[in-house]
């Protein structure tokens, strides 16, 4: 494995999220956008006589949905660029997964699998973290110890 690609990881879990966030707000704003009632009428005079209508007629006519479309079209655009995006996470978590499984340094191998591997796809926190490392551990000195490992595997080997 790339020791690049263990950075890279963290990244695309946030980018990921990121991209929900925005998948989810661009819903949240067509729902708003979308009408109450299909159909919209009117009421329009078809000439004067003096300052009288010399008739009235009701027009039906349909909302204009152009705006929603076009914010229809970029939510579609944004879940497709998703799932391109997992479908290269997906490679790269098995890549990740295998670095970790190959780890010599039994805690190092535990916290990198509690923080990154089983997150469902989103990152834990610290305090999880630590929790589930048990007694003696805590989020600043899980985070310590994971800031140390991504220094020595991120540091080239002579």
């Amino acid at each position: 494995m790339d020791r690049e690609a263990f950075k890279n990881y963290i990244n695309l879990l946030k980018e990921i999220e990121e991209n929900d966030r925005r998948i989810n707000q661009l819903q949240r704003q067509i729902n708003d956008m979308k009408p109450k009632a299909r159909e919209v009428t009117d009421i329009v005079s078809c000439g004067k006589r003096g300052k009288k209508p010399i008739a009235t007629k009701k027009i039906h006519g349909f909302y204009d949905h152009s705006a929603i479309n076009k914010k229809i079209a970029n939510m579609r655009r944004r879940i497709s660029i998703k799932h391109l995006q997992v479908a290269a996470l997906e490679e790269r978590i098995a890549d990740v997964e295998e670095y970790i499984a190959g780890m010599k340094d039994d805690e190092i191998r535990r916290l990198l699998t509690l923080y990154c591997a089983d997150g469902d796809g989103h990152l834990k926190t610290w305090e999880q973290v630590a929790e589930e490392m048990g007694p003696g551990y805590t989020a600043e000195s899980c985070r310590q110890m994971f800031s140390r490992e991504m220094r020595r595997a991120t540091t080239p080997d002579d």
